[in-house]
């Protein structure tokens, strides 16, 4: 079956994708399917023990990996272990069987699609998006966590120095006494967010956000969401 290039993937950055398929037809055409989108999609691979090591190695954004490998592999196993991994590449599971079982279970190793065979090039193209849109998001995450974390400590620093003036070093760490999820919220107010807009971004009722506040209020030694913010504002 000939693929032919849509706006979806047109509009895509290129992607790296990794095929971990041992029946050689099957893994043969799902490279060329892909490849004809524009990804870049390495040799298959047979070997569960060779596929991590590649995966490692090379950092793919996407792997498919077939559900139960001739080497004797389980495919849930090795989508598991790679989905642990630091900034862990999406998963997509090739499989002949459809029970409920064992989708469950994929669903269970990270995995971001499940794609029954024989399949069309269009089931297979949608779990690729669905996938690689998911990696863009846990990136997109993960680097405003990072942010979040460096901001928060700036923050800090500055409370300790206001309250104990340059004497502070002698105090714990205020970052350490915040929860993640209190230095999201933290964050997302120091980015001009209101308390009724962080439970919107956040997808958690305004009452949980005030309960967050005070609690941050009491670890971070403010009287106020107004002394909160004229803090973040001078930073």
């Amino acid at each position: 079956m000939t693929v032919t290039p849509n706006e979806a993937t047109a509009s895509l950055p290129k992607a790296t994708i990794m095929v971990v398929e041992d029946e050689w037809i099957v893994a043969r055409d799902v490279q060329q399917a892909l490849q004809s989108h524009g990804f870049d999609v390495a040799e298959p691979i047979a070997n569960g023990d060779e596929a991590l090591g590649v995966a490692t190695r090379q950092r793919p954004d996407l792997i498919l990996i077939d559900i139960g490998l001739s080497d004797g592999t389980d495919g849930l196993l090795l989508a598991e272990r790679i989905r642990r991994s630091a900034n862990p590449p999406q998963v997509v599971m090739l499989s002949a069987r459809a029970d409920e079982d064992a989708m469950l279970r994929a669903c269970a190793a990270g995995a971001s699609g499940y794609v029954v065979k024989p399949f069309q090039h269009s089931q297979l193209l949608s779990a690729v998006l669905v996938g690689l849109a998911r990696g863009r998001q846990e990136r997109t995450e993960r680097e405003e966590r990072r942010h979040a974390a460096t901001s928060l400590q700036s923050i800090a620093a500055d409370l300790v120095r206001r309250q104990e003036g340059e004497g502070g070093e002698s105090r714990a760490n205020l970052m350490n006494q915040l929860s993640a999820r209190e230095q999201h919220i933290v964050h997302l107010l120091a980015e001009h967010h209101r308390p009724r807009s962080v439970a919107t971004e956040l997808g958690i009722s305004y009452h949980t956000v005030r309960n967050h506040l005070r609690r941050i209020f009491r670890k971070l030694n403010v009287s106020s969401q107004s002394e909160l913010l004229r803090i973040l504002k001078e930073r």
